[in-house]
């Protein structure tokens, strides 16, 4: 029997209460910390723009095709589509049900049928941009702006933001770099109608030399017997000046004709607005951050604050980086929160036992009830259940349910001693009569809460949490009070201990309640039927 071994042998005790404080603190620092769970993504958009293009033209050429070939996916559960002027929006939903590695195999399949679909699209069509993502959450969120009173161009707004995404994304345990409102530039040729009219050119024949002179795409492939090697001309567009200087027509006596000759050249923000962001009040570009699976946001948060602050000195002029958003100090508020109520309940508890069982007793629990915590902070890192705001809840929850194995066990231990027994005999004679109703009692709430912990989908990975950290601290709870429970009551209640003692060494004591309480139970034994309905009437 374990108990017995542990008491008989105080090295083992030691042992394994100083096992439990080092893994459980151990893994307690190493678990992810965040704020809130992470909701597995089943829920995509698909967006496609055809500028130019009517609502009716919309629908037929883009949205149906797209929306006829997803649907052919029997994972794909529903979806929903809006046509508008130029743009074709999808909502696309799939099992919740699936497995997240089943998830991924879906969403890689719907980009092989959108692409398939997309090589068919009219020439002005832009390609379809999927986004299976939407459920992320971002540890920061950051606003690159102009300082107030400074007007800036939009290009340098583009390109800081642009150089910032890119050094953020090198920063450790950094998942990845999202942006909003980022200014979108194009260059715009606006053609001289006097000039082409007596130079005899047409608005075509200058747009066929802009297309031909920015060339994109491989022209062709040299094979050999030893290999291939791809073909591909020179002449992309670097600056507005290139533009410029592409000859639409050369004439016969030598003289050529350029784009600048006949049209003036520009490059601004593409008007009308595709995307914007404001923040305090000012133009400006969003950057969220996201970390790695399974860090601790507080931990990232001040690995990317120390690179934040390194990035803002190396600032361009009239330029503010700002932090719009930061997770870590809700996450911190929040647990800092439940770890108040959780401190608050031990209180209680040990308040409680100090009145009706004694200072010693109320001792055994206290110290029993952070060794059951780190215990199951063991258990719950080898499962890969971060720390946030649901799973914490779970363990103030079990805090109610956990503490009563250890009372009934030290209770049952102190009336043994009461009873005249040997230590010894006494955490004996406790363990083999509680055994059973223990294990009972745990088994039946593991059950209860056993259909919340293995709910799936996004109800599954928001509440699941809870269920889990309680089953894990129920667990933990009854293999303590089997093993070390009974054997640190057999140890520090003192073997003298009788009726007579103070109220802070044996608990205090009522004739008047305990007769009550007897009173009670023969009533409600007596009168089973009775008893239940009346136990009923506040539920």
């Amino acid at each position: 029997m374990i108990a017995r071994i542990l008491f008989t042998h105080s090295r083992y005790l030691a042992l394994f209460i100083l096992s439990i404080l080092m893994v459980g603190y151990t893994s307690f620092n190493n678990m992810a910390r965040q704020e809130d769970p992470t909701i597995t993504s089943f829920v995509a958009s698909l967006q496609t723009f055809f500028p130019g293009a009517s609502p009716a033209r919309v629908e037929s050429l883009i949205t149906k095709p797209l929306e006829d070939a997803i649907r052919e996916i029997p994972e794909i559960t529903e979806v929903s589509s809006t046509s508008t002027s130029g743009v074709s929006v999808l909502k696309i939903e799939l099992d919740y049900r699936l497995p997240p590695s089943e998830m991924d195999r879906v969403w890689s399949e719907v980009r092989d049928k959108t692409n398939d679909v997309a090589a068919n699209f009219p020439a002005a069509a832009g390609a379809p941009e999927l986004d299976d993502d939407l459920l992320r959450a971002y540890v920061k969120i950051l606003s690159l702006s102009a300082e107030p009173g400074k007007d800036i161009p939009v290009s340098l707004l583009r390109r800081e933001a642009l150089t910032f995404a890119d050094a953020a994304k090198r920063v450790d345990h950094t998942r990845g770099v999202r942006i909003w409102g980022l200014p979108d530039e194009e260059v715009t040729v606006a053609l001289d109608e006097a000039l082409l009219a007596r130079s005899g050119i047409t608005v075509g024949e200058v747009a066929l030399a802009i297309r031909k002179a920015d060339v994109r795409v491989p022209t062709g492939r040299l094979s050999g017997k030893d290999g291939s090697m791809t073909i591909e001309l020179s002449g992309e567009f670097t600056d507005v000046e290139s533009v410029r200087n592409i000859i639409v027509r050369s004439l016969p006596n030598g003289r050529i004709i350029k784009v600048a000759d006949i049209a003036s050249v520009e490059k601004s923000e593409r008007q009308p607005l595709s995307r914007i962001a404001i923040s305090n009040g000012e133009r400006s570009v969003l950057i969220a951050v996201e970390m790695n699976k399974g860090f601790q946001v507080d931990r990232y948060s001040d690995i990317f604050d120390e690179f934040l602050e390194e990035y803002k000195s190396e600032l361009p002029p009239y330029l503010t980086l700002e932090t719009s958003y930061d997770q870590s100090v809700y996450t911190e508020a929040r647990l800092w929160s439940v770890a108040k109520n959780l401190l608050v309940g031990i209180a209680l508890v040990i308040a409680v036992l100090m009145l009706t069982l004694g200072w010693r007793a109320s001792l055994v629990v206290a110290l029993i009830l952070p060794l059951c915590s780190l215990l199951s902070m063991i258990v719950l890192r080898y499962l890969e259940v971060p720390i946030h705001q649901m799973s914490v809840t779970g363990l103030v929850v079990a805090l109610g349910l956990l503490v009563d194995g250890s009372i009934v066990m030290v209770d049952e231990c102190r009336k043994r001693l009461l009873e005249g027994l040997k230590p010894i005999d006494a955490m004996t004679g406790a363990v083999s009569r509680l055994r059973i109703p223990l294990l009972s009692s745990t088994v039946t709430t593991v059950l209860a809460f056993l259909p919340m912990a293995i709910l799936p989908g996004p109800a599954g990975n928001f509440l699941g949490a809870v269920a889990t950290s309680v089953i894990v601290m129920l667990i933990a709870s009854l293999v303590l009070a089997l093993s070390i429970t009974p054997v640190l009551a057999a140890r520090i209640i003192p073997a003298d201990l009788h009726e007579s003692s103070h109220w802070w060494e044996g608990g205090m004591q009522s004739e008047l309640i305990g007769r009550w309480f007897s009173r009670s139970l023969d009533w409600s034994m007596r009168n089973p039927i009775a008893s239940v309905a009346l136990a009923l009437v506040l539920p």
